[in-house]
């Protein structure tokens, strides 16, 4: 299932999950408008495309002033956002998710891996930082941290069967 980033934010909400104020914008006067509405002084700006590492194309901008956040908009939507995991055509930014700047006490990134043979899951991966490089995609197996690397230092183990 692909669900970008704003819709999976909905779900965690309506299930009671704390999550940062935001919603999503077709244009860099609604992404405006947003902001407005939410309030604050600070905003992230984030491409909405299925793939990682928004962030490493330049999809993830932290914005301070409404002037800042219109032309993030404007350069990121109608046009394509080339990541590590798109190929060198990258994918057309239709969608910005407009998300009011919050102090985060601790991150973590969690992950399900299904079977598809056996329909069963597996034991969800955690780490304190996203996949290391190289890591997005390990087949049939969780990464985790090597037990002698710091945390994320793009070293990883996977569990043998």
């Amino acid at each position: 299932m692909n669900i970008h980033e704003y819709q999976a934010k909905t779900l965690l909400k309506d299930y009671g999950a704390p999550v940062a104020d935001g919603r999503v914008a077709d244009t860099p006067q609604e992404a405006a408008a947003i902001a407005r509405e939410l309030g604050g002084q600070t905003f992230v700006v984030k491409a909405q495309i299925h793939a990682g590492g928004r962030g490493k194309g330049g999809g993830i901008k932290l914005v301070k002033t409404l002037q800042e956040l219109h032309a993030e908009a404007d350069r990121m939507l109608g046009k394509p956002l080339i990541t590590p995991q798109t190929g060198p055509k990258g994918r057309t930014v239709r969608r910005v998710y407009v998300v009011k700047d919050t102090t985060i006490a601790r991150e973590l990134y969690l992950s399900l891996l299904v079977d598809r043979g056996s329909g069963r899951g597996h034991p969800p991966p955690a780490h304190r930082e996203s996949a290391p490089a190289g890591h997005g995609t390990v087949s049939g197996s969780a990464w985790r941290p090597g037990p002698a690397a710091p945390t994320g230092s793009g070293t990883a183990t996977c569990p043998r069967r």
